[in-house]
């Protein structure tokens, strides 16, 4: 699909497939303007099938390891105060960028989300897809191809406070929780 030259041409493809975008932004729902963003920047693409508009992207899911213990994502909390728990399968996921590869799409996961530096010890796992309605765009089904990593921290990457990714107005909060 191509991308659209306003959020209000993209609200009207929407509505033609009977999506509704106006609660978009209340609750722990994105706005239409984080959806044009995905598209524009190559994260995500509509694509028509069967007379629906799916939502499909790539994500690089990285559970992330040090020790015993094993990263998770806490909670959201977005520059207007809201805050969104999530039930997340990985530690951090991280949407493709264009034609990113796998590898490098998961070592910026670990980059970009938790300021990792430095060598990353990483090793791809899996893959699985899933359609299933979006929490961030509701109305919307979205295809997640999911290529799964295992990350291993050194000690000089480990931080025993967790950490925070600050961005795209919002705060990710990731605490760690010992392994079994």
């Amino acid at each position: 699909m191509e991308k659209f030259s306003s959020q209000k041409e993209l609200a009207g493809y929407l509505d033609s497939f009977g999506i509704e975008t106006e609660n978009w932004g209340k609750d722990s729902a994105k706005t239409i303007g984080h959806l044009a963003e995905e598209i524009n920047e190559g994260e995500a693409v509509l694509l028509e099938e069967k007379g629906q508009v799916i939502r499909q992207i790539q994500i690089a899911g990285v559970d992330v390891f040090y020790q015993n213990c094993r990263l998770y994502e806490d909670r959201q909390e977005f520059s207007d105060g809201r805050t969104r728990k999530r039930t997340l399968t990985h530690s951090l996921s991280e949407k493709f960028k264009g034609d990113e590869s796998r590898e490098d799409a998961a070592k910026r996961a670990l980059r970009e989300e938790l300021g990792i530096g430095g060598k990353i010890n990483i090793k791809e796992t899996g893959e699985k897809i899933e359609t299933k309605d979006s929490l961030s765009y509701p109305g919307l089904k979205t295809r997640y191809i999911v290529c799964e990593f295992e990350a291993f921290l050194s000690p000089e990457q480990f931080s025993a406070d967790g950490y925070v990714e600050c961005g795209g107005g919002k705060k990710n909060y990731f605490l760690w929780k010992e392994t079994e």
